[in-house]
């Protein structure tokens, strides 16, 4: 598309906080027109949606008649970004890219490309069954629980769930010092 064609770009997520700034980002562009995306839907030529939208999929089913979509946010592992695609987006950028990345993808998607880069680099990481037992309480049923707690409540010692943890943590190709990281970190790498 041409520098003098504007592009309407809808964007929508789960925090105005981001909306706003995702705004922000696209109008540094000239041509790009960018606006929050409310119902009814407005005429758009790419919609940029976050992917903490807690009913991401039905919107993309709802949208992708609307205008192409990029998903935006996280750090998806290729085999979700693949899903994405197949529900009906158009791209995926992580919450990592660069804005030039994402004016780049919706020049692309408004020009009726698509816009999924390589994530090969991503590579899966596999829990053992136990190391599998231990992050799932770890991470996600006792999350607000202290260590101590979720190995008694798995009739493990505290001593074996930090090494499970320190195990898992080792492999990773960054460093996760948080749940909360540990947990993303673990997801971008295909582990659900």
């Amino acid at each position: 598309m041409g520098a003098h064609v504007p592009v309407r770009v809808g964007v929508l997520g789960a925090r105005a906080l981001y909306v706003d700034a995702l705004c922000g980002v696209i109008a540094d562009v000239p041509h790009f027109v960018p606006q929050e995306l409310t119902q009814p839907w407005p005429q758009l030529d790419v919609a940029v949606l976050g992917v903490g939208l807690p009913d991401l999929a039905q919107r993309v089913a709802e949208l992708r008649c609307v205008a192409p979509i990029i998903v935006w946010g996280g750090y998806l592992h290729r085999t979700q970004a693949r899903l994405l695609a197949e529900q009906g987006a158009s791209g995926y950028l992580s919450v990592i890219s660069l804005p030039a990345q994402l004016h780049a993808a919706i020049e692309m998607v408004a020009g009726g490309g698509r816009y999924f880069p390589d994530l090969g680099e991503v590579d899966e990481v596999r829990l053992t069954p136990a190391e599998d037992r231990v992050m799932r309480a770890y991470l996600i049923d006792l999350a607000a629980h202290r260590r101590a707690d979720v190995a008694a409540a798995l009739g493990l010692s505290d001593r074996t769930v930090k090494a499970h943890i320190a195990n898992v943590r080792a492999r990773l190709p960054v460093r996760a010092a948080s749940r909360a990281t540990l947990l993303r970190v673990l997801r971008a790498h295909g582990w659900s």
